[in-house]
């Protein structure tokens, strides 16, 4: 009747089930993550794949109980191991508290962070703006020395990383990552690396006379030095191989910047914080970078990178030339 009327609900078949964690198995794991992720992964032992469920310290543990010790760190990021028990009362600590702050407003870890790396970064690097990742950190790094220079043109090494964004990935010097995604920026220009042991120019040092470092020089001399905000470099290439620069290749290429008034961003997305005996790996060269990127190791893990630089070339973004949403988190 009027008053009794039935209302009827109809349910497709195909409804999403809806899987406790708990419940969940290895090759659910690896069936949902092969169907329904993009295949930009070359997943390790694709004939018996690892699901990792936990960890604490370097031991990792995976969903059949087997324990592995971890060399790598997830692509070098997990660098304090897994669970450590200060983090872990720091991060809950803070999230009852609020997780994110929009960079519109101040907060007090962000503050205390960025008075800590002006503190502990080599020279004269005292202000830092706070992203997510290595390469947001580079892009960010790009940005403020064009801003700074008001010059569009950088220089950068063969070999070279600096991550997959569109900027780091015209940077890095392997053509590989490059195949298929062009056209990049033309304004980008790269010049031999620092590789001893395989020597791009067939020299040997040091009776090279550092000429992997004096064509910085050329470079700039014969492809419009007016034009060039930045020359970036690893202090130790990372991804090439873990190659390591002849001792006085920085001071060299320090000198030429100086000459032709071109800055110097740093990439210690990699090397930085003790990985190689000093805070960071430019230390172990004597010579100070107007621009340094950091990451992996600075978060632990966690979305945290930064790019710090000195107080002339750091104030010379404009509000809302660069921004982060995530960037106080």
């Amino acid at each position: 009747g009027e008053d009794h009327k039935i209302r009827l609900y109809f349910v497709p078949s195909t409804a999403p089930q809806v899987i406790p964690m708990g419940e969940i198995s290895r090759e659910d794991v690896i069936r949902f993550s092969d169907e329904y992720m993009m295949t930009n992964v070359a997943r390790w032992w694709k004939d018996d794949p690892i699901v990792i469920e936990s960890g604490k310290g370097a031991v990792l543990r995976d969903m059949d109980g087997r324990e592995y010790i971890d060399l790598h760190a997830m692509h070098a990021v997990a660098s304090q191991g897994y669970s450590h028990p200060k983090i872990i009362s720091a991060l809950k600590e803070q999230m009852e508290k609020i997780f994110v702050v929009a960079t519109d407003f101040y907060n007090i870890p962000q503050a205390l962070l960025a008075k800590k790396l002006a503190e502990i970064t080599p020279g004269k690097l005292k202000r830092s703006f706070f992203v997510n990742s290595g390469a947001e950190a580079v892009e960010t790094a790009t940005l403020l020395a064009k801003r700074a220079t008001g010059k569009p043109g950088f220089i950068a090494l063969w070999h070279a990383f600096h991550g997959r964004t569109h900027m780091p990935r015209t940077l890095t010097g392997f053509s590989k990552y490059k195949k298929g995604m062009g056209p990049f920026p033309y304004a980008v220009y790269h010049i031999p690396n620092y590789y001893c042991y395989r020597c791009p120019l067939g020299l040997e040092y040091p009776s090279c006379n550092l000429q992997c470092a004096r064509m910085l020089d050329d470079a700039l001399k014969y492809g419009a030095p007016e034009e060039i905000a930045a020359f970036i470099a690893e202090p130790i290439q990372g991804t090439a191989g873990n190659i390591v620069p002849p001792k006085d290749y920085f001071r060299v290429v320090k000198n030429i910047l100086d000459q032709y008034g071109v800055l110097f961003i740093d990439d210690e997305v990699i090397a930085g914080f003790g990985r190689t005996g000093k805070m960071f790996a430019i230390e172990h060269f004597g010579v100070e970078p107007d621009i340094m990127t950091m990451a992996k190791a600075l978060g632990g893990g966690f979305p945290v990178s930064a790019a710090i630089a000195s107080e002339e070339v750091g104030t010379a973004f404009r509000p809302l030339d660069h921004y982060s949403t995530y960037g106080g988190n």
